[in-house]
């Protein structure tokens, strides 16, 4: 068996190229492989620890400028809450989330701006993010 390795190692040697050409492809085989598996398992794991995980889905929406530039989010309009809770009986609650990079808040003569997240109540009834501090 020792002697099979060396001669093929001797082989792999000699033809450098041919060699150098497999293994690139075999890396970047593997690579490509561990890339995709981990993309997937990332996908199916996507927040998956709510309680209630398999009843929540999220609207997305595909957007062509006048360019030609497609855009593809999760960015929606407030106003389409009323439209799904009443034509959809099948949908039990809709949550409506906007994150702002800042916003200000005013409490009397106090002001001052924050980075935020504007949720609607139903939010932590679909959603069990743990809690940090504090109750809801």
């Amino acid at each position: 068996m020792k002697q099979k390795f060396k001669i093929a190692f001797r082989k792999l040697l000699k033809n450098k190229e041919f060699t150098g050409i497999n293994v690139l492809g075999l890396v970047i085989g593997i690579t490509t492989s561990l890339f995709i598996f981990l993309w997937v398992n990332d996908e199916l794991e996507y927040d998956g620890f709510h309680e209630n995980k398999d009843n929540i889905y999220s609207v997305w929406t595909h957007f062509r400028y006048s360019d030609g530039e497609l855009n593809t989010g999760n960015d929606q309009t407030g106003a389409l809450k009323v439209p799904l809770e009443t034509d959809y009986p099948e949908i039990e609650k809709v949550a409506r989330m906007n994150y702002n990079p800042e916003i200000q808040v005013s409490n009397g003569e106090k002001h001052f701006r924050d980075k935020g997240i504007y949720a609607d109540e139903e939010f932590f009834q679909i959603f069990s993010f743990p809690f940090v501090d504090g109750t809801l």
